[in-house]
């Protein structure tokens, strides 16, 4: 024989109408499944001290040709189709009576399920096998189930003794309601950390006809486990869908730890509500309840939470400002009335999805007038600090964001074309625009652009020491590149530097600094002499027709090779080179086109270029 508990199963507890028995009397339906052949299938539910097909049966469904068995035909009713399932008619039976439901199977494979529904609650379960099978039912078990099921609830009174029990043994019905899960402390809820009731002691509870406000409550010693509880109007006991949560309370108004309080809202009196217990985290023990009248006037408590929105609008539109009020009467123990910014109005307890603004909510709680004002802010927009920190040895640049007292965020990105960087703090951002990109923890967008020069200063180089002389024309030249200045101790801000030599020992320095403030320098000691001073006697012809003047030597100081711009000479033979001791040098010149140009490897020093067709000197220097 196998016996179910229907609690323990999947069994339905939505769709029987429970009809109310009088005196000492039991509801009894069954709810019926078939397998693919239903027609195979008989039944009679029938007292211990009947037969099948004598007539007897309170309650018999399926095909009657199959019957009994042993040709003991069956009473007439309905065959049942194949693969439905089906609820019989109710009927009333007297308490602790023995039953025996008779199942028969034509073709001997069973397959037939039953669920024995008892004062509207599903209770019993049986699997139909082989032939059939004869299933003895004792309606005994109701006493036992007595505070267990809803429909079959313990009676507890108002302003009387304490309502004393147990929820040792006590289960859960398949789909049972109970509060939302929104906060331990908030009415009208349960804990989240534990949202579904496991071990449930259902009461019944008749309002005083005189009506009024209560409070309900297992704030005291006797109870021994953490409690929640639940105060429920139900239209039909056994639908679920029928039932309307009044208020509910896990672990508030209470001194006591882990016990529970709430208030009621006005009743007219003379309601029929049902009052759930269960224990948090699976907890069962002595639960000792008690429901008393309170004054409103001095019990009304009505907590409130403000959140404000998490970004400014500017961060992105999401008005996602909350206000959650918690009465201790309930979220349906008054009309909460609510306007709001920009002429906004909303009913409820829990307002969210709101604009920055001022929020008044009204309300009648049992004639005591009820209103407060709320404020809904907007947070200061983020504002981002970017700040680069070039590293000139390195030649690279750095770069931190901050965002005023901010110090975690979910993420920092920084984009230059296509590099990506991420993190507050970042090294090597190469040169272009970047967009320094935030979000909080909180999910606000804040974004900045700022520009990203580049870092490094072209080596500065001004060559070695040089000899001149006095009114040549000295050219130096720093480095070349973008956003650079330049600070010739001259005063010079170009690149390129020339002037005209003078006599006498002159340092040259030369800054150069680019855009980041990195800057490199270097400097070089030029000497000038008066190299006309005893060389007539290198002069050329004084009757020469032509002189130096207006040839140039392009670069002049130089290093191994330096070019004459301006001389028509085609024959450069007559060319004399001479050292700074008088000494007449070999020298190389080509021609190249209106230029001729010397290569030579002379050593550092000053040198003169005289021709007996030319008046004069030129003065060269090698480096």
């Amino acid at each position: 024989m196998k016996r179910t508990l229907f609690w323990l199963t999947a069994a339905l507890f939505s769709h029987h109408a429970f009809a109310q028995c009088e005196g000492d009397s039991v509801s009894v339906s069954l709810d019926i499944t078939t397998d693919a052949w239903g027609y195979e299938m008989y039944w009679e539910l029938i007292p211990a001290s009947g037969s099948c097909g004598d007539g007897s049966a309170v309650l018999w469904g399926g095909n009657p040709d199959v019957g009994c068995g042993d040709d003991v035909p069956g009473l007439g009713g309905e065959v049942y189709g194949n693969n439905l399932a089906v609820s019989s008619s109710t009927v009333c039976v007297a308490e602790g009576s023995e039953l025996v439901l008779v199942h028969r199977d034509s073709y001997g494979d069973g397959g037939s399920g039953f669920g024995v529904v008892l004062n509207g609650a599903p209770v019993l379960g049986f699997q139909g096998t082989g032939t059939g099978n004869d299933w003895p039912i004792s309606l005994d078990i109701v006493d036992e189930l007595q505070g267990q099921l809803p429909c079959m609830p313990l009676p507890v009174e108002a302003n009387g003794a304490n309502w004393v029990g147990s929820s040792e043994g006590a289960s859960v019905l398949p789909g049972e309601v109970t509060p939302p899960a929104i906060a331990c402390n908030v009415y009208g809820s349960w804990c989240p950390s534990d949202p579904n009731a496991t071990n449930t002691l259902w009461l019944s509870w008749d309002v005083p006809a005189e009506g009024g406000a209560y409070r309900i409550s297992t704030c005291n010693d006797s109870t021994s486990f953490d409690t929640q509880i639940a105060l429920w109007s139900a239209g039909d006991c056994a639908d679920w869908e029928s039932y309307t949560l009044i208020n509910a309370s896990d672990d508030h108004g209470c001194e006591a730890a882990y016990r529970s309080t709430m208030l009621t809202p006005c009743f007219e009196g003379g309601e029929s509500l049902l009052i759930q217990i269960d224990g948090w985290g699976g907890q069962t023990g002595t639960v000792e309840l008690s429901i008393q009248s309170t004054d409103l006037n001095e019990s009304l408590v009505v907590g409130a939470s403000v959140s404000g929105l998490s970004c400014n609008l500017v961060e992105g539109f999401n008005p996602n400002g909350a206000i959650t009020l918690n009465p201790n009467v309930g979220p349906l123990g008054a009309s909460w009335e609510w306007s709001g910014a920009f002429g906004s109005t909303y009913q409820g307890t829990n307002l969210s999805g709101l604009m920055p603004g001022t929020y008044v909510v009204d309300a009648d709680v049992c004639g005591i007038s009820y209103s407060e004002t709320f404020e809904v802010e907007e947070p200061e927009a983020l504002s981002l600090t970017v700040s680069l920190a070039p590293d000139c040895e390195a030649g690279a640049m750095g770069a931190f964001v901050s965002v005023g007292e901010l110090e975690e965020f979910d993420s920092v990105t920084w984009q230059v074309g296509l590099n990506e960087f991420e993190g507050t703090t970042v090294s090597d951002l190469p040169s272009g625009l970047c967009e320094v990109s935030v979000v909080s923890l909180e999910g606000c967008e804040v974004s900045e652009y700022v520009w990203v020069d580049a870092v490094g200063v072209p080596e500065v180089n001004l060559g070695p020491d040089v000899f001149a002389c006095a009114g040549d024309l000295v050219t130096l030249l720093g480095p070349l590149g973008n956003g650079l200045d330049y600070n010739w101790s001259t005063g010079a801000s170009t690149p390129l530097l020339q002037f005209a030599a003078e006599p006498g020992t002159t340092v040259l320095g030369l800054e150069v600094t680019d855009a980041t403030g990195c800057s490199d320098s270097d400097v070089m000691v030029l000497t000038v002499d008066d190299c006309a001073s005893g060389l007539s006697d290198l002069s050329g012809d004084a009757l020469a027709t032509t002189s130096w003047e207006g040839v140039l030597a392009v670069p002049n100081p130089f290093v191994g090779r330096t070019s004459l711009v301006g001389v028509s000479d085609v024959d450069v033979a007559s060319w004399q080179l001479w050292d700074a001791q008088g000494r007449r040098l070999d020298a190389t010149w080509m021609h190249l086109g209106t230029e001729v140009a010397l290569k030579s490897d002379l050593p550092a020093g000053m040198y003169t270029l005289t021709s007996p067709a030319r008046r004069g000197a030129l003065r060269l220097v090698s480096q």
